[in-house]
């Protein structure tokens, strides 16, 4: 009996269609890779230091490490409730209530005014699906957190850019980066819904003054629909503070902002992934509905873990020792690129330094399709085994000019890290900068 070849069979009487162009939906298909997976990888390939990323690459203090192990053996593995457990949310209550601790001068924050989210990428996610509609606006400032671009997109709305300009950059310091406020008016128009700041801001260190809130807040306030979203995740994260500035602060702007932070960057365990929205209960309410169907609810016992977390850093005074142990970080690395002959710019928050590195001699290729940041950050783990992200990642195509001879450098990194970067900076400084 001759045997039948199956495959040829179906190859026949098939087929065989690309549904993939139908099937992927027009939403997904706009969306890029982020940054990350470009240059972590590229970093490990070539065995470089890896100071692109910003997470901490030390083992999470004790009490935090106790904090969850304590949760594993308690009863508190089924669903939280959608809002937050109640002991995260009395704990957020006790730090945000807390004028001398938060900066917050409003001071009475209620359950009903806290919604607890999978970190804070998710909390942006929620605000702006919370108030924006399609077609209407937001306003991003320049250089922005990738995620900004994509979620507002996702939404239905558009994102319009305003960067963060250089004045006065003698004494190379983070505040030299200024917002524009005419250049702000000039952006609004009857469909801007919200405008995302971000301080302590990523990647150029600055922390808003009190003056220049207030400034923003004056044009902020001349429109009745706009409303703020403020990513403050680094907020304990101050190297001339104890906190940063709060826009909440200024009259009239608590009704019209949403706050968001997260445990991640101030307990140095960024993959715990709990954060959370602090705002008006009118607008809170509406993130609860949107967040009750995006996951319902937020893991029960890191929940808690951060509760304890929170309690224990109010009563060991662990804000500042955070703090004092960044501001260590950030001067050693400070150090280390001026002794490279770099130039770069002194954060006043936040996990990361902006670098000019105009004098570094590299094969820079004026007609390839990557910008000069790009090419410089792909050829720098190559040749001086360190690893930066290129700023220009963090912009809209019509501005990513403006930091084409930037890098930016993460400092949350063990002494040892940073003193093996030590090393390749020598090596970068003999045989490339000029």
């Amino acid at each position: 009996m001759k045997k039948i070849n199956i495959l040829s069979l179906i190859k026949r009487n098939c087929v065989v269609r690309d549904y993939s162009s139908k099937i992927i939906s027009d939403r997904a298909s706009a969306l890029e890779e982020t940054i990350w997976s470009t240059y972590t990888p590229l970093a490990i390939a070539n065995n470089a230091v890896n100071l692109s990323q910003g997470f901490p690459d030390w083992t999470p203090d004790t009490f935090v490490i106790e904090a969850l192990q304590k949760q594993l053996s308690q009863p508190v593995h089924q669903y939280a409730k959608a809002h937050g457990d109640p002991i995260l949310v009395e704990s957020l209550q006790r730090l945000y209530n807390n004028k001398e601790i938060s900066g917050i001068e409003y001071g009475k924050y209620s359950p009903n005014e806290i919604l607890i989210t999978n970190g804070a990428s998710d909390a942006l996610f929620i605000a702006i699906q919370s108030i924006v509609n399609p077609g209407d606006e937001v306003i991003i400032i320049e250089p922005f957190y990738d995620a900004y671009k994509s979620v507002v997109e996702m939404s239905g709305a558009k994102p319009i850019f305003i960067p963060l300009r250089q004045i006065n950059n003698e004494e190379n310091s983070s505040d030299s980066w200024k917002l524009d406020l005419n250049e702000l008016e000039s952006k609004i128009t009857s469909k801007t819904k919200a405008i995302i700041i971000n301080t302590p801001h990523n990647p150029t260190g600055k922390v808003f003054t009190k003056k220049e809130l207030e400034e923003l807040s004056k044009v902020i306030l001349k429109h009745d629909n706009l409303f703020v979203i403020s990513d403050e995740v680094y907020e304990f994260l101050t190297f001339e503070q104890h906190v940063c500035n709060r826009i909440v602060n200024v009259e009239g702007m608590f009704e019209r902002t949403l706050l968001i932070g997260s445990a991640g960057k101030t307990f140095s365990n960024t993959g715990w992934k709990v954060g959370w929205i602090l705002g008006p209960k009118e607008i809170i309410d509406a993130c609860y509905l949107v967040n009750q169907y995006i996951k319902f609810c937020i893991s029960t016992p890191m929940q808690r873990a951060v509760a304890d977390c929170i309690h224990y850093a109010i009563d060991n005074n662990y804000f500042n020792i955070i703090r004092n142990r960044l501001i260590d970080r950030r001067n050693l690395l400070m150090s280390m690129l001026k002794d490279t002959g770099l130039s770069p710019i002194q954060p006043a928050g936040g996990y990361f330094i902006m670098v000019n590195v105009s004098n570094v001699k590299f094969p820079f290729n004026p007609n390839s399709k990557d910008t000069k940041d790009v090419q410089f950050c792909k050829w720098l783990p190559v040749e001086a085994k360190i690893a930066a992200i290129p700023p220009s990642a963090f912009y809209s195509e019509e501005n990513k000019h403006l930091v084409k001879d930037y890098a930016r450098f993460c400092f949350c990194k063990k002494e040892e890290t940073l003193l093996a970067a030590k090393e390749k900076f020598e090596i970068l400084k003999k045989k490339f900068v000029q």
